[in-house]
């Protein structure tokens, strides 16, 4: 009869940094951190710790504004590979989404 062990985590990368490019130029974001989680695996024989990050940004509805930008680019950079980011383009239908649930918040009175 062999010992059960708990299932391992398994993380793509840990989090280090993002960026977003509009037209290739940097958006600024209004708040930017990094999110720690921390877990401990147990199994018969020990306790493991084992820790990921996430992160936290956050960005003015203006960023995602259909036709602000032609081509908007999120960059995604690891901590195992921090100087190569997995990069994915933001489509007009994504971007025009983002728009519509920020309507209440850019409707605000008083916002700015």
């Amino acid at each position: 009869m062999g010992v059960l062990t708990p299932p391992d985590f398994k993380f793509k990368a840990d989090f280090e940094e993002m960026v977003i490019l509009c037209d290739g130029s940097p958006v600024q974001p209004v708040h930017r951190g990094k999110i720690e989680y921390v877990e401990p695996l147990q199994n018969y024989y020990r306790t493991t710790i084992r820790t990921a990050y996430a992160g936290m940004y956050t960005y003015t509805p203006e960023a995602f504004e259909p036709g602000s930008c032609k081509q908007l680019e999120l960059q995604i950079y690891s901590e195992t590979n921090p100087n190569v980011p997995d990069r994915k383009m933001v489509g007009s239908i994504t971007m025009q989404r983002v728009w519509s649930d920020l309507q209440s918040y850019r409707n605000t009175p008083g916002r700015q």
